[in-house]
């Protein structure tokens, strides 16, 4: 099968696993679930850094999904997503649209970041009994450089924090935001938590489980997950490829060989984030790389290394 036949049939097959599984694996990373949960408080700003790939959105998604069905919850919570993919830094006036668009506002005009903070801070007045949660995904295009385009980003989401007060009769909103370049931030009101690559060994055993449907001895593979494929779409790709045949199960020795030297199957989960690569990793890394072997991958994070 060609690599663009199968990133055709990926991408089909992707879009029913979004929905029918991937949303739903909420028995992994509980330890940086709660660090999110306790952050998650009015008034406060929340970054959610880390390498690509390794779920942050999703992660942040599923702690307000829990907070959403929480029976014990203080207050109803709102949530607004905004997807900042494609937005370049030059782009914030569409950014400030589709922020009021997530709160199915129109966009009045002119559109400057006074006054979307406004029209935000008017449309959240009508409802000062719910908790206010807005979550910005993959903002790293903010980061790029220092320059006064990329510190408005923060401005803004800044003023939309600043509409919380601790009064009784106060909004409360609680900013998120996710990204794979970290921004350096120093306040008090603002907290960081970094989300790595899953390695943790009952994590990666979780996932295999659920997802391979030849039910496998998971324990045999994570090793073998932890060295070469460390993060959600990995594992889960592996369990479905490779640990779901009715035939015999690979060795661990095996299945290292298929995981690496399967182009097409290596396209479906990196092809997307190739040109990412190049912003979290340095040019004497990235020159390892291409000169590394397969079966010598290592897994890699921004600034650290890790075998």
């Amino acid at each position: 099968m060609s690599c663009g036949s199968t990133l055709e049939a990926f991408c089909e097959h992707d879009q029913m696993m979004k929905f029918s599984k991937s949303l739903h694996v909420t028995n992994i990373r509980f330890e940086e679930k709660a660090a999110v949960k306790a952050a998650l408080l009015p008034g406060k700003i929340l970054q959610v850094h880390g390498p690509p790939l390794v779920g942050k959105s999703v992660l942040v998604d599923q702690v307000i999904s829990e907070l959403q069905n929480d029976p014990e919850r203080a207050y109803d919570v709102k949530h607004y997503s905004i997807d900042c993919k494609t937005l370049k830094r030059c782009q914030l006036k569409y950014l400030f649209k589709l922020t009021l668009e997530s709160m199915d506002e129109t966009p009045r005009v002119p559109l400057t970041k006074q006054a979307a903070t406004r029209q935000i801070n008017s449309a959240l007045r009508n409802n000062l009994l719910s908790h206010h949660v807005f979550v910005f995904h993959k903002c790293e295009q903010f980061c790029r450089s220092r320059t006064k385009l990329d510190f408005e980003f923060l401005e803004f989401i800044s003023d939309i924090a600043n509409l919380s007060g601790p009064d009784p009769g106060s909004l409360k909103i609680t900013i998120a935001f996710t990204t794979y370049v970290k921004f350096r931030m120093f306040s008090p009101h603002i907290e960081s938590i970094r989300v790595g690559m899953l390695s943790d060994s009952l994590d990666i055993q979780r996932l295999l489980n659920q997802y391979a449907t030849n039910k496998p001895n998971a324990a045999n593979y994570v090793s073998v997950i932890q060295h070469v494929l460390a993060f959600p779409e990995g594992i889960i790709r592996t369990a479905v490829e490779f640990l779901s045949s009715s035939s015999d199960l690979p060795s661990a020795r095996y299945l290292v060989q298929m995981m690496t030297k399967d182009r097409d199957f290596l396209a479906m989960i990196l092809k997307k984030r190739a040109l990412e690569v190049k912003d979290w990793l340095n040019e004497r890394e990235l020159k390892f790389v291409q000169k590394c072997r397969p079966m010598l991958f290592l897994t890699y994070t921004k600034g650290k290394v890790m075998s």
